[in-house]
C-alpha cells in the first residue's frame, strides 16, 4: 500500500507562524524531506523514528536537483510511508510544489497541499508595509527576481511591470536588484517610486532599508539574504507602521523536554522575551519493566514515599494507572517531595506532601528526611537513570531502608550536523533547569564538533545551585542562578 505525501509549507521564518496542520504532519509522519529552512526547529518536533531528508536548496547551491526530489517523494511513498515535503514560505509561491504534486499524480500517490504563510504577507506585515491601502494601493503583485537561467524567453515583461499602479513584490531578486530597478525606470516607473529591501525576515535579526528606484542599490552593501523586495508607494508606511523592527525583546532557549517546556515558555514570554524551545533531553518510562510493575504489586510495604520532580510524580501515577490501582493504595504512606513544580504536580493527584523544603534542593531534603526518617522504616524512590544520590546516602545512614527504583530515563535527544548553531546564532539567553539539560547540551555540541566555550557570549540563567554547579565543573561561570528556585524564577531573572 502506498502511503500519501503533504506537501507544505512553515512560514517564513518564525515558528509561531506555522499553520496548526502542518505541525501536525511534521509530529505524526514517517519520512521529512525538507528545504533549508528559516527555522531549524520545527524538526525537533518530529518523532525520534523520523527519517529526515536535507535536499538543501539554497540559491545557487542545490543538494539535490529538482527531478530527483521528485523520485526520492515517490519512492519514499512506494514503501508505504507517509512523507512530509517541508519547504519555507508557501508550497505554490516559488516553492516549486506544484510541479511535485503532478509527480506524485503521474505516478498515482495521494497527496495533500497544506498552505504556508508566504514572504509576500508574513515579510510585509513584520516591517510595517501593508500590500494594499485605501488609497495607496488596491492591488499587489508577486514577481520572481531570480528566473530559470535556461529559459529561452523571459517571462517577466517590464514594459507591462512597470506600468502596473499596485505594490510590487519580487521573491529571490537581490542579486538582480540593480537590473529590477533599471528596467522599471526604464519602462516608466518614476525614479522616486519608494523601495524597501527587507532582509530576514519575521526573524530576529530582520532588517529593512529603504530607498527609492534610483538609490536602492546604492545601499547594497546593507543587505543581505533572503530578502524580499517591495516597490510601491505603501513602503512610505514603514516608519509609522513599524512594530517589529527595534523591539529589545530577548531571544531565550529552552532547553527542558517537550513536555515541559509549555511552562517556562509561558513564563518567558510574561515578561516580554521570546521563548524558542530545543530540548536538550528526552523523557521516556520504564513502567513495563518487571521490577517496576512488582514495585506497584508491593506499595503496601512502605512507610515514605519520595518525589523529586514533577516528572517522578507524573510517571509514578500513569503507572499506578496501568496496574489498575489509584491513590487509595497511598494510605498510611508519608510523603516528601522538593520543588515547588513538584508540588504542585502532587497537588494534582489530590495528594499532599508531609516534606516540603523551603529551599528547592534535593539536599535540604535530605537534611529533612534525616530527623523525620526512623531507622527499619522502609523508604521507596522513584527517579531517573541521573537521579542524584544524596537522599539514598542519607536513608542509608540512619539506618532505614531504600529502594531506588529507575521509573524513567532521560536522555540526549539527536539532531542534524548544523541545527544547534543555527538556533543559537539567533539566542540571546539559555537557560538550564537541571544538570541533565546541561549534558544533553554538551553532547550535542559535541556533535557539532563545538565546545562549552561557546556558551561565554552568550547570558545564561540556572534554575538553581545544582544546576549552576554543573556548569561551573565545566569551567563555565558567567551564569547566574534563578531568584527563585523555579520556572517563573528563571523568566524573572533575564536582564
Amino acid at each position: 500500500m502506498k502511503g500519501k505525501v503533504y506537501i507544505a509549507g512553515v512560514g517564513s521564518g518564525d515558528e509561531k507562524l506555522i499553520t496548526l496542520r502542518a505541525m501536525e504532519c511534521i509530529k505524526d509522519v514517517d519520512v521529512i524531506v525538507y528545504d533549508r529552512l528559516a527555522n531549524a526547529k520545527f524538526l525537533s518536533y518530529a518523532k525520534e523514528n523520523t527519517e529526515k531528508i536535507d535536499v538543501g536548496k539554497r540559491a545557487n547551491n542545490h543538494t539535490m536537483p529538482q527531478w530527483k526530489i521528485n523520485e526520492l517523494l515517490c519512492e519514499k511513498a512506494k514503501e508505504g510511508k507517509n512523507v512530509l515535503r517541508l519547504k519555507g514560505g508557501d508550497p505554490f509561491v516559488f516553492g516549486r510544489g506544484g510541479e511535485e504534486a503532478l509527480e506524485l499524480l503521474k505516478h498515482g500517490i495521494d497527496f495533500e497541499i497544506i498552505p504556508g504563510v508566504s514572504a509576500a504577507n508574513a515579510v510585509t506585515a513584520f516591517a510595517g508595509i501593508p500590500l494594499t491601502h485605501r488609497g495607496i494601493s488596491s492591488s499587489f503583485h508577486v514577481i520572481t527576481g531570480h528566473e530559470d537561467p535556461t529559459k529561452n524567453d523571459k517571462a517577466i515583461d517590464y514594459s507591462v511591470i512597470a506600468k502596473l499602479t499596485g505594490t510590487l513584490v519580487f521573491f529571490m531578486g537581490l542579486n538582480n536588484l540593480d537590473s529590477i530597478c533599471e528596467n522599471l525606470i526604464k519602462y516608466g516607473k518614476e525614479k522616486n517610486t519608494p523601495v524597501a529591501v527587507i532582509s530576514n525576515g519575521t526573524l530576529k535579526n530582520q532588517k529593512t532599508v529603504c530607498g527609492t528606484l534610483e538609490n536602492i542599490v546604492n545601499l547594497k552593501d546593507e543587505m543581505e539574504a533572503p530578502a524580499l523586495i517591495v516597490v510601491g508607494n505603501v513602503v512610505s508606511l514603514k516608519n509609522s507602521l513599524n512594530w517589529f523592527e527595534g523591539r529589545k525583546a530577548k531571544n531565550v532557549l529552552v532547553t527542558r523536554s517537550k513536555g515541559q517546556a509549555e511552562k517556562l515558555e509561558l513564563a518567558i514570554e510574561k515578561v516580554g522575551a521570546k521563548p524558542i524551545s530545543m530540548a536538550m533531553i528526552e523523557i521516556s518510562d520504564n513502567l513495563l519493566k518487571t521490577e517496576i510493575k512488582d514495585m506497584y504489586k508491593n506499595i503496601h510495604k512502605y512507610n515514605w514515599l519520595v518525589f523529586t520532580s514533577e516528572n517522578a510524580v507524573n510517571i509514578f501515577m500513569k503507572g499506578l494507572m496501568d496496574n489498575l490501582l489509584d491513590i487509595r493504595v497511598l494510605t498510611g504512606l508519608k510523603i516528601a517531595v522538593v520543588g515547588s513544580a513538584t508540588k504542585v504536580a502532587l497537588n494534582k493527584y489530590y495528594l499532599k506532601a508531609d516534606i516540603t523544603p523551603k529551599e528547592f534542593e534535593s539536599e535540604k531534603l535530605a537534611e529533612e528526611l534525616r530527623s523525620k526518617v526512623k531507622a527499619g522504616d522502609m523508604v521507596l524512590f522513584p527517579t531517573s537513570n541521573i537521579a542524584h544520590n544524596s537522599i539514598a546516602k542519607t536513608i542509608e545512614q540512619i539506618g532505614a531502608h531504600i529502594d531506588v527504583k529507575l521509573i524513567y530515563d532521560v536522555t540526549t535527544p539527536r539532531y542534524h550536523k548544523g541545527e544547534l548553531l543555527d538556533v543559537l546564532d539567533n539566542i540571546d539567553v539559555i537557560t538550564f533547569t537541571s544538570p541533565s539539560c546541561i549534558n544533553g547540551f554538551v553532547n550535542t555540541l559535541k556533535a557539532e564538533g563545538e565546545d562549552i566555550s561557546i556558551l561565554e557570549a552568550k547570558e545564561i540563567i540556572c534554575i538553581g545551585p545544582i544546576t549552576g554547579n554543573a556548569l561551573r565543573k565545566l569551567g563555565i561561570n558567567n551564569f547566574k542562578l534563578a531568584k527563585v528556585h523555579n520556572v517563573e524564577g528563571i523568566a524573572t531573572s533575564i536582564s
